[in-house]
């Protein structure tokens, strides 16, 4: 839809709408019957207003209406009483002439502000605001826009479609602008209103000054939204949806929409995704599916997991040997025992499996965790490519352990009979002591005091010198008289 909009044509506004003493009048558009006046009724109201004005004073003194009646012409006639806006005589014409007056009329059963149902973004509400915003004439050009448009989104946000169609079909479309729009398609994504997006997403306003339409990356914040939300029908028009100038989703907007449904745990847009091509062949990319594989374990969802290591969009494009180990690190810091087994378990394409560096990370994250088990699990792992943990990776990790006092970690590093006969090194435990004195952990200390490891691997005298330095330092005597009681039985 294109709905173009001249700029000599300025927004409609009242003759002193609310300056008459027709307290009922404007009682009744901003109430409940409101829902039955569209943007094209008032401004047909508006025009007729005079002749409109001796219709109402009639109703008010108790005459009959009738279709010859001399202030009325056809259209008033056809309009209003016979016409579109029936139900809303067919409600207040019995009121009016049962009371013969304006007294205490409006007060109790038109005022909507007294409603229960005039939240802010209710569809009543709306129509009250905006006609309000047509014709109050205290309200200045820069005012009048900032209504109109906060008026656009709350409709949008609602779901109100009446309003939204009312802006398209009238002038004051113009005082819109692309934020705008593109704040309101948001909201109706977010809020699962299908038929609010399909109408922004298809519409573009020309003025002579520019083209007031959804521009390609409002089009994938929308997707990104609509992913995140599960709003999985509003997904798949977004990625039907081609824009002025033939601008669809890129491949960043389909990466974020995948990681944002991944880490949702929304296993049906996910697969929506990853089937997506776009007419340009655009598809979600590797990064895409690395990003999404370590937002989905950080969150546990193991089925959306599956789905992503088990296949790409396309031939050729799949889970990296980094996403992998992105996917760990993330369940090891999560603490997910599960998805981290999993992981050590996968074998992508061409041999490819978690790298060493990212098994030592991991061991980092489970030891700052406390986490016996995935500890335990890492260490014992060796992949099919024979990788393990690395001496380093041990060593980062009795740090940790000591510098934090966890004993039972510190022992299980210490013990575990490793892959390939790799263990701590004398450097490690040198500086694990070091960690420990300086924060206090002497039941780290006196550990690392009496490993005896093969090959001579144990702390140092300079490791004991370093250690009790530390220990001065900071203050920790007691640390300090048994590492120099420790030194002098060295001596002896």
């Amino acid at each position: 839809m294109t709905l173009v909009i001249p700029s000599n044509q300025p927004v409609s506004s009242s003759p002193g709408f609310f300056k008459e003493k027709t307290g009922i009048v404007c009682e009744v558009f901003f109430g409940r019957v409101t829902t039955f006046l569209s943007i094209e009724d008032v401004s047909n109201i508006m025009r007729a207003w005079p002749r409109l004005r001796e219709f109402f004073e009639e109703i008010i003194h108790g005459n009959e209406v009738r279709e010859n009646r001399r202030p009325l012409d056809q259209w008033i006639y056809n309009t209003v009483v016979s016409g579109t806006l029936n139900p809303f005589f067919s409600k207040v014409i019995p009121l009016v002439m049962k009371k013969r007056g304006l007294i205490g009329l409006g007060s109790s059963l038109f005022n909507f502000s007294s409603r229960a149902d005039t939240t802010i973004t209710s569809p009543l509400r709306l129509r009250g605001q905006l006609l309000e915003c047509l014709y109050d004439q205290s309200l200045n050009q820069e005012q009048r826009t900032a209504e109109f448009r906060k008026i656009f989104i709350d409709a949008a946000e609602s779901g109100d479609l009446t309003i939204i169609q009312s802006f398209f079909a009238s002038n004051i479309g113009s005082l819109l602008d692309i934020p705008t729009l593109e704040r309101s398609l948001l909201l109706a994504v977010k809020n699962g209103h299908k038929e609010v997006v399909e109408l922004l997403l298809k519409t573009t306003i020309v003025t002579p000054e520019e083209n007031i339409a959804i521009t390609v990356d409002g089009l994938n914040r929308a997707l990104e939204e609509a992913a995140r939300k599960g709003q999985k029908e509003i997904v798949k028009v977004l990625l039907q949806t081609t824009l002025v100038g033939g601008i669809t989703v890129i491949a960043e907007g389909l990466n974020r929409a995948l990681k944002g449904a991944a880490e949702k745990g929304y296993k049906e847009i996910v697969e929506i995704l990853l089937r997506a091509t776009l007419e340009d062949g655009t598809t979600v990319t590797a990064n895409g599916l690395d990003l999404a594989l370590s937002s989905a374990a950080a969150y546990g969802h193991r089925e959306v997991m599956e789905l992503l290591l088990e296949r790409g969009p396309t031939d050729g494009i799949g889970v990296t040997a980094n996403g992998l180990t992105q996917a760990l690190l993330s369940a090891a810091a999560c603490g997910s025992r599960a998805i981290v087994e999993l992981l050590l378990q996968t074998t992508l394409a061409e041999g490819i499996t978690v790298t060493a560096e990212g098994l030592d990370l991991a061991l980092e994250w489970a030891v700052y965790n406390n986490d016996r088990a995935i500890v335990e699990l890492l260490l014992q792992t060796t992949l099919a490519d024979g990788v393990t943990v690395t001496a380093e990776g041990r060593d980062q990790a009795l740090i940790s352990a000591a510098e934090n006092g966890y004993r039972e970690i510190a022992e299980l590093l210490l013990e575990v009979n490793f892959a390939d006969d790799i263990t701590v090194t004398n450097d490690g435990l040198n500086r694990a002591l070091g960690w420990a004195a300086a924060n206090g952990r002497i039941e780290i200390v006196e550990l690392l005091l009496n490993v005896r490891l093969e090959n001579d691997i144990m702390v140092t005298v300079e490791g004991l010198r370093r250690a009790r330095d530390e220990a001065e330092n900071n203050g920790r005597t007691e640390i300090m008289e048994l590492l120099n009681n420790y030194m002098r039985q060295l001596t002896i």
